[in-house]
């Protein structure tokens, strides 16, 4: 499964907002820590607004942030909220086996830098944004 550019920075801008989840984030911000196109980061971040995921708050104070627990996103659904492709089926499953490369290739610290500090071995067994407790 090759997922859309769209969603990848969803994922990218939820797991980085899980990892400072009291923390309001500019798409400035994130666009330039990712090196992404912030007109793009825009679109999906509406996206997300319109799925539940995130706030967004306008103004000089504003930003978004996660509109509920971290744990209570799981990958499987943004993916599906996110992709224009009604028929994923082995698509989702194969989400997990795409970050399980992903640890494997950049090694744990890489990707816990990429996805706000959610190291590969939580991307490999858990299926939500959030850590165990």
């Amino acid at each position: 499964m090759r997922l859309t550019s769209y969603t990848d920075f969803g994922l990218r801008a939820l797991m980085r907002l899980a990892g400072e989840p009291d923390r309001s984030f500019t798409t400035d911000e994130i666009a330039g820590e990712f090196e992404i196109s912030r007109n793009h980061l825009i679109k999906v971040v509406r996206g997300l607004a319109e799925a539940g995921y995130v706030k967004t708050q306008r103004g000089a104070a504003g930003g978004f942030r996660l509109a509920k627990p971290a744990h209570d996103i799981t990958l499987g659904q943004v993916v599906r909220d996110l992709e224009q492709d009604p028929d994923l089926g082995e698509g989702v499953r194969a989400l997990h086996q795409a970050f399980v490369e992903q640890a494997d290739d950049l090694g744990v610290g890489a990707v816990e830098g990429a996805y706000g500090g959610h190291g590969g071995r939580e991307i490999q067994h858990g299926s939500t944004l959030g850590r165990d407790t």
